[in-house]
């Protein structure tokens, strides 16, 4: 009886090792796959050339000009004078954005801008003659629009400006 009680006791401690590796192999084998979403992720989102603007301020031109702005880990700011502005896109992973296109001017009367922020933050600041629509997700995360419409006491002609996208655990900022 001592005989099978030992195969017992080796069966019981065998199939809790055999617990253990399982569990082992399901933890590495889902973070493999999360790091590989990961990777996907971050190569499918393709950034456009880098413009001379995306550094600093650029003369006023009226040559289109798209934001496009992509940061990971660090910060940039966008800022024109263009009397082009046609849209573009900001992305703020871990990191910020700031674009400013308050002496800018559009010859569209609609200009959209994507915003997607991920534990980082966006900061836009427009004209005072637009007005500013902000279809923005917030998923744990902060959305401000403080800006003032301003276009009857300027004499400038009415734009809008659309601002959608999502922020999980970041935040975005609108002003004048």
């Amino acid at each position: 009886m001592g005989i099978v009680m030992q195969s017992d006791r080796t069966l019981a401690v065998a199939a809790g090792k055999g617990i253990w590796r399982t569990s082992l192999l399901v933890y590495c084998v889902g973070a493999i796959i999360v790091f590989a979403l990961l990777i996907i992720v971050f190569f499918s989102i393709q950034p456009g050339p880098i413009s001379p603007t995306s550094s600093g301020l650029n003369r006023s031109t009226a040559e289109p000009v798209k934001i496009n702005m992509l940061r990971l880990l660090d910060g940039g700011k966008f800022a024109t004078r263009s009397s082009n502005v046609t849209g573009g896109n900001a992305t703020a992973i871990l990191g910020g954005v700031e674009i400013d296109i308050r002496e800018a001017e559009s010859q569209n009367n609609t200009i959209e801008i994507e915003v997607i922020s991920i534990v980082g933050g966006v900061e836009i600041q427009v004209p005072r003659h637009f007005t500013v629509s902000s279809r923005i997700l917030p998923i744990l995360a902060g959305v401000s629009n403080s800006t003032t419409y301003l276009a009857d006491k300027v004499g400038a002609p009415e734009k809008h400006l659309i601002i959608s996208g999502v922020a999980i655990m970041g935040g975005v900022e609108i002003t004048n």
